[in-house]
C-alpha cells in the first residue's frame, strides 16, 4: 500500500458526508462517523448545530461552501470535535445541501489541554501582576493617608490657632468692657460701653455662627427659614453692630436701600443678617480709613422680589490673581492676614455658600490699595406688614405667671429679669421634668422651654404637654440654639421658636402676637338666667357665691387627695359640682361628675393630680371673666379672690 493509499484510507476514516434536504431528511450518507443512512426522521433532531442553521440553507449561494472549525458535536453516545463545511449543491438534478464532518476530536482535545495550561498560566502571571498592583496601591494609599492625616493635622492646629485668637479677642473685650461697667462713671460714658460691649457680642456670635454654619454645609444639614421681617429694621441692625469700630477707625459707614423694595419681606433674615455681619464686618477690618457703603437695588420678579446688594469699601484691596483664593474656608489673601487684620478664613467662604445655596449669585471686583466692591443677590417674597415693636413693653393683661425652663444659670437670670422687668411673675426650672410637674401644681400662662435639657429635653417635654388631655393649650415658644429637625410638629403643635442668643426683640414680639386664650371653657351665663328667670340680683349672688366659694372647696380637695379616706373626697366632689353648672363650666362639671362616679365605683384614678390642677386653671380663668367689665355684673371687688386667680 503506497503512502498516498494510507494517508487516503485515514482520512476517510476520519470524515464523512451527509447529503439532506431542507427539512433535515437525509438522502445519502456514507456513514463513515455516524449512521444517517439508516436514521428515521430528521438530522436536525440529532444535531442541534444544523438545527440552528436550517433556516440559512434555503437561502445559501449554489456551490459556495462554509467552514465551521471545532464544532462539538454529539451522537448515539459519541461526542467529538469535528470541522463541519456546509455547501448548498445539486443532488439528482435536485437542490439540496452538503454536509462534510471531519473528525479533529484527538487533535482539539490536545490543543485544549495545551489551551488550558496557556490561559492558566496567563492568568497566573496576570494574578501576579494584579496582587503587585495592589500593593502598589495599599503603599500609595497609606502614604495618602499619612499626608492627609498630616495636613488634617496642620489644618486642626491651625484652625484651632486662628479660632481661638478669634474668640479671646471679643471675650477679652467683653471682660474689659464688662469690668469697666462697674465703675462709677456717667451715663454717657456707660453708654458709649454698652454700645461697644452689644457690637463686640455680637462679633463673637458671628465667629460662632460661621464655625456652627460651616459643619452644618458640609453634613447638608444647612436649613433655611421662611419667616417675615423688616429689611429698613435687618439692616439698621447689622449697621448699628459696626458703629463702634467704625468710629474707632474713622470709617464712614453708610447705607441705602431703594425706595421701591417692600419694607417687609418673606426669607431667612437670620441668614441675610449673617451675610452682610461678614461683608461688612470683613470691609471695616480692611480698611483703615475712608468708607464703607452698603446699598440694596430690587426687581419685582413674579411677585417676588430679586434684591441685588453691593457693599463697597476703600480698603487695601486684593490683587486680581487672588480674588478667587478667598472663597475658598481658612483661606486669605495673603499669609499674614490673620497676623495683622485678624479672622479665621471662614467670613467669605460661609457667605458664598450661603448665597449660592438660596440660588443666589455672588461676585467680587477689587484693585490693591483702591478697595474692594462685592455684589450678590437673592431673591425674596412679600412679607406682612406686621407691627413692629420696640423693646419698651406692654404688658398683656391675661399673661401673669410665665414658667421657664432652662438649665443654663446665665440664661436663666437673663430671661428671668427680663421678664420680671416687663412685669410677669417667672418660675424657673432647669430640666422637663420640672416643667411637668409644676404645670400640675401651679397655673401658668406661658412656658418658654429650652431646646436641649437632661432628662427630658424641650421636644420631648412639649411633646408629653400636648399629648395630655389638660395643658395641651398652653402657650409655648421653644429657647432654640439650632436648626429644629421637625419644624411641621412644631407647627403641628404650635409652638413658637426663639433663636438664640436671645434677642429681647425676638421676645417682646412673641409675647406681644399671643392673643387672650379663648381655648378654656369660657363662661356662660344662660343657665342661671333660664332658673332665675334673669334676675340680675339673684344671679349677681350666686355668681359671687361661686367665687368665693369655689376657690375654697378647691384647696380643701387638694388637702382631701393625701388622705387615704377617699369618702370626705367624694363628698366634697359632690358638693361643689352644682356650682360649675350654675355658670356654664360644662366640661369641668363633667370631669367632676366622672371623678365622683370613680371613686364611688372604687376605681382608680391615676391622673387625680392633673384633674384638679385643670379645674383649678378654668376655675381662676372664670374667676377672671366674672370680674371682667365685659360682663357688667357690678360684682363687688374681692382682692382675695383675684390674688388668688391670678396665683
Amino acid at each position: 500500500m503506497t503512502l498516498k493509499e494510507i494517508k487516503n484510507q485515514y482520512i476517510q476514516s476520519k470524515s464523512q458526508f451527509i447529503i439532506f434536504d431542507d427539512k433535515g431528511y437525509c438522502l445519502d450518507s456514507c456513514d463513515t462517523l455516524f449512521q444517517f443512512s439508516k436514521l428515521e426522521g430528521s438530522i436536525f433532531i440529532h444535531l442541534p448545530f444544523l438545527e440552528s442553521m436550517e433556516e440559512a440553507f434555503p437561502t445559501l449561494p449554489l456551490n459556495e461552501e462554509f467552514e465551521f472549525p471545532c464544532i462539538n458535536l454529539s451522537f448515539d453516545g459519541t461526542e467529538g470535535y469535528y470541522d463541519i463545511i456546509l455547501k448548498r449543491t445539486s443532488f439528482n438534478d435536485d437542490i439540496s445541501n452538503l454536509c462534510i464532518l471531519q473528525d479533529f476530536t484527538h487533535h482539539y482535545e490536545h490543543l485544549i489541554i495545551l489551551q488550558q495550561e496557556r490561559n492558566d498560566s496567563a492568568i497566573k502571571s496576570e494574578f501576579l501582576e494584579i496582587r503587585e498592583r495592589v500593593l502598589s496601591l495599599e503603599k500609595d494609599l497609606l502614604t495618602f493617608q499619612n499626608d492627609e492625616l498630616k495636613r488634617i493635622q496642620e489644618f486642626k492646629t491651625t484652625f484651632f490657632a486662628q479660632i481661638s485668637h478669634e474668640l479671646r479677642t471679643p471675650l477679652n473685650g467683653i471682660v474689659g468692657l464688662v469690668h469697666l461697667l462697674g465703675f462709677p462713671y456717667n451715663n454717657t460714658k456707660k453708654a458709649e460701653y454698652l454700645q461697644a460691649l452689644s457690637a463686640t457680642s455680637q462679633h463673637l456670635v458671628a465667629i460662632v455662627n460661621n464655625i456652627l454654619d460651616l459643619s452644618k454645609i458640609e453634613s447638608g444639614q444647612l436649613h433655611f427659614e421662611e419667616v417675615d421681617f423688616n429689611i429698613h429694621d435687618l439692616v439698621n441692625d447689622v449697621c448699628q453692630s459696626f458703629v463702634f469700630s467704625a468710629q474707632e477707625k474713622n470709617i464712614l459707614l453708610s447705607h441705602k436701600i431703594a425706595n421701591n423694595i417692600p419694607p417687609h419681606l418673606k426669607g431667612d433674615d437670620t441668614k441675610l443678617k449673617q451675610i452682610l455681619f461678614n461683608l461688612i464686618g470683613n470691609a471695616i477690618k480692611f480698611t483703615e480709613n475712608g468708607e464703607v457703603y452698603l446699598s440694596i437695588e430690587s426687581r419685582e420678579n413674579n411677585g417676588n422680589w430679586d434684591l441685588y446688594f453691593k457693599v463697597k469699601d476703600s480698603g487695601i484691596g486684593i490683587e486680581k490673581d487672588k480674588l478667587e483664593k478667598i472663597f475658598q474656608p481658612f483661606e486669605q489673601a495673603e499669609n499674614n492676614t490673620s497676623k495683622l487684620y485678624g479672622g479665621t478664613g471662614l467670613g467669605l467662604s460661609i457667605v458664598k455658600q450661603l448665597i449660592e445655596l438660596q440660588k443666589g449669585q455672588i461676585k467680587i471686583k477689587s484693585k490693591k490699595e483702591v478697595g474692594t466692591e462685592i455684589e450678590f443677590s437673592l431673591t425674596y417674597g412679600l412679607g406682612k406688614n406686621e407691627e413692629t415693636f420696640e423693646l419698651k413693653h406692654e404688658k398683656k393683661i391675661f399673661l401673669n405667671r410665665i414658667l421657664v425652663a432652662e438649665d443654663d444659670l446665665l440664661s436663666q437670670k437673663i430671661v428671668q429679669e427680663l421678664l420680671k422687668n416687663w412685669g410677669y411673675e417667672v418660675d424657673v426650672v432647669a430640666d422637663g421634668r420640672d416643667v411637668l410637674e409644676n404645670i400640675k401644681h401651679k397655673s401658668y400662662d406661658l412656658l418658654i422651654i429650652d431646646h436641649q435639657m437632661p432628662v427630658l429635653n424641650g421636644m420631648e417635654t412639649i411633646k408629653i404637654i400636648r399629648e395630655s388631655e389638660y395643658f395641651n393649650k398652653l402657650p409655648i415658644f421653644l429657647l432654640s440654639g439650632q436648626d429644629i429637625k421637625n419644624k411641621n410638629l412644631l407647627t403641628e403643635w404650635q409652638v413658637e421658636i426663639l433663636r438664640k442668643p436671645l434677642n429681647p426683640d425676638d421676645l417682646n414680639k412673641l409675647i406681644g402676637n399671643l392673643e387672650e386664650p379663648t381655648d378654656f371653657e369660657v363662661v356662660n351665663l344662660k343657665y342661671l338666667e333660664t332658673i332665675t328667670q334673669n334676675n340680675k340680683i339673684i344671679i349677681k349672688e350666686l355668681v359671687e357665691i361661686f367665687m368665693n366659694k369655689v376657690p375654697v372647696e378647691l384647696e380643701e380637695m387638694a388637702k382631701a387627695l393625701n388622705k387615704p379616706d377617699r369618702e370626705s373626697l367624694k363628698q366634697l366632689i359632690h358638693k361643689t359640682k352644682p356650682n360649675y353648672k350654675y355658670v356654664g363650666l360644662n366640661l369641668a362639671f363633667a370631669a367632676l361628675e366622672k371623678w365622683e362616679s370613680s371613686i364611688d365605683r372604687e376605681l382608680p384614678v391615676n391622673n387625680e393630680v392633673e384633674i384638679l390642677a385643670t379645674i383649678t386653671q378654668t376655675v381662676k380663668a372664670a374667676i377672671a371673666q366674672l370680674s371682667s367689665k365685659k360682663l357688667n355684673l357690678g360684682l363687688k371687688k374681692n382682692e382675695t379672690n383675684l390674688k388668688w386667680a391670678k396665683n
